[in-house]
């Protein structure tokens, strides 16, 4: 079997289970506003506070298990998240009980098969929730049956049941490579990196904006397939480096040039990766053709991160993948997005990995762009919080930061 099955179905999972867990309140919230009225309650005022309240337990309790089911090995499942949806929503019938909504007419076949869900709460189908998840939980369902079935025809073998026999280092292989490489990048955040590198044919082209000292790139290279080309623009001039490091430093890049250099020669990726040590803004020319995967994560200011996803963005094929790291998270990386991709109708917003945003290339309808600016906008409370993290930290009350459920002294990303 064709290990790319296996990674596509992970991230066909990954993107569903975001467009699933954002979803998840307004859904909750939104049928019980319903059922309300139609029990003769008026949702407003206290009851709506106390539906909120609800809703806001129920999401903390559902969000982890729905994403479970649907992250769940084929051949080791967990259940139908649509199940998970039915089974645990019954904190929302009791309050909508409590709040003396009469309960709507049910057939017969509904009470036997559901009885325990009063109000009719719970989902059918993926198009319950929110109708742009019909068609994504198709994919995912036809994903999951392709490999599944790909595994059981003699083809491939399931992962539980023998290793999958490939020329490619595994992850956790992978993983290993960059234990040491400095850099900023969660564990989480270099397997969608690995992920979208592996998916890449042969031919087509890889670019990172921002390499730093190789930690992405050689994740990047050791992934990729052979004939990819895998190219990292940096210019290792010593700026740009943190919020205490933007102004320009030879001595410091040169030193960074040095060990990323060692870096790529440690993981045995030299060969491998086309570096180009200009400036973004200056690199544009030295790449030529479609790009199919583009990293950026360059300077952080407004500026440069506007430039880099509009001028680098136009470059990226249709139905190219650009994950931008930062966002939601740097307060320049975020005004470069509300600037771009909030209000655009070239970006799909996929979702996020931590601060990692993945955007697929697409020319959006009206109906899509209104639906993906939600998407992002809802994204900002939790930028708001990284902000806050990072105002604490700076003043030197990293105790205050547990309250927002942050560990340790590094900046959020």
């Amino acid at each position: 079997m064709d290990q790319r099955d296996e990674t596509r179905l992970r991230l066909i999972s990954g993107e569903f289970a975001n467009s699933v867990s954002e979803a998840l309140s307004g859904w909750l919230v939104g049928i019980a506003v319903d059922r309300s009225v139609q029990g003769g309650v008026d949702p407003s005022g206290e009851v709506h506070e106390r539906i909120v309240a609800v809703v806001r337990q129920l999401v903390a309790d559902l969000e982890p298990r729905v994403r479970q089911a649907i992250s769940a090995d084929v051949d080791q499942p967990t259940g139908s998240p649509l199940a998970v949806l039915r089974d645990g929503i019954g904190p929302l019938n009791g309050l909508l009980s409590e709040i003396g909504a009469a309960p709507p007419r049910r057939d017969r076949v509904a009470v036997e098969i559901f009885p325990e869900d009063t109000y009719e709460l719970g989902p059918a189908a993926f198009s319950d929730i929110d109708p742009s998840l019909q068609e994504a939980g198709i994919t995912w369902g036809a994903a999951r049956a392709h490999v599944h079935l790909q595994r059981r025809d003699g083809r491939g073998a399931s992962p539980v049941e023998s290793a999958t026999v490939s020329d490619k280092p595994t992850f956790e292989t992978v993983l290993t490579a960059v234990v040491d490489v400095e850099g900023w990048m969660t564990d989480d955040q270099a397997r969608q990196l690995h992920d979208q590198a592996s998916l890449l044919k042969s031919g087509e082209k890889m670019v990172e904006v921002g390499s730093f000292r190789g930690r992405s790139i050689i994740v990047v290279a050791l992934a990729a397939d052979e004939q990819v080309e895998v190219i990292a623009i940096d210019p290792h001039g010593g700026g740009d480096r943190g919020p205490q490091e933007i102004s320009p430093d030879q001595a410091r890049g040169d030193e960074d040039h040095a060990v990323f250099t060692a870096n790529l020669s440690e993981a045995g990726v030299f060969d491998r990766v086309r570096h180009i040590r200009k400036l973004s803004s200056s690199a544009l020319g030295d790449v030529g053709g479609d790009v199919a995967l583009l990293y950026i994560d360059g300077a952080h200011r407004f500026g440069p991160a506007r430039s880099d996803i509009v001028d680098w963005g136009n470059r990226v094929r249709p139905e190219g993948t650009m994950l931008i790291h930062d966002s939601f998270s740097s307060i320049g990386v975020t005004m470069a997005l509300l600037t771009t991709t909030f209000g655009g109708g070239r970006w799909r917003y996929m979702g996020r990995n931590q601060s990692m945003a993945e955007y697929r290339r697409a020319e959006l309808g009206p109906l899509d762009r209104v639906r993906n600016l939600l998407r992002q906008t809802l994204q900002l409370p939790w930028f708001l919080r990284n902000v806050t993290i990072k105002v604490l930290l700076t003043l030197r009350l990293k105790p205050l930061t547990r309250l927002l459920g942050h560990a340790g002294s590094d900046w959020p990303y």
